[in-house]
């Protein structure tokens, strides 16, 4: 019985390090703004404790970025086609968040 006890400690023990280790927080919690292929900023989405909104510019046309607890996405651009504000928000596993005619991008760091 001893030997079943410890067995079962160990194993314990073992997801309890494990679960520790990979934690409940989704992979690629930092985001980066890339404008023309220059990282504007990094963003640890973790760590975000209220909104802000921050707004970049290329050639007079602008973009607004939201950026929330746990989350970023644009939340309005001048350009035509609207597609980086339809894109909602970055999600684990997803595309960027491309603004193609303001050469902005929204991607997880690596």
């Amino acid at each position: 019985m001893n030997g079943r006890r410890t067995i079962g400690l160990a194993l314990l023990m073992s997801a309890a390090l494990l679960t520790g280790a990979c934690g409940s927080e989704p992979a690629g919690q930092r985001a980066e703004i890339v404008q023309d292929g220059r990282v504007l900023r990094t963003v640890d989405l973790s760590s975000v404790r209220s909104e802000e909104r921050m707004t970049v510019s290329w050639e007079g046309h602008t973009n607004t970025i939201l950026i929330a607890p746990g989350e970023i996405r644009m939340l309005s651009a001048d350009c035509p086609d609207q597609i980086c504000v339809r894109s909602g928000k970055l999600i684990e596993g997803g595309l960027p968040i491309v603004c193609l005619p303001h050469r902005l991008v929204i991607q997880w760091a690596d």
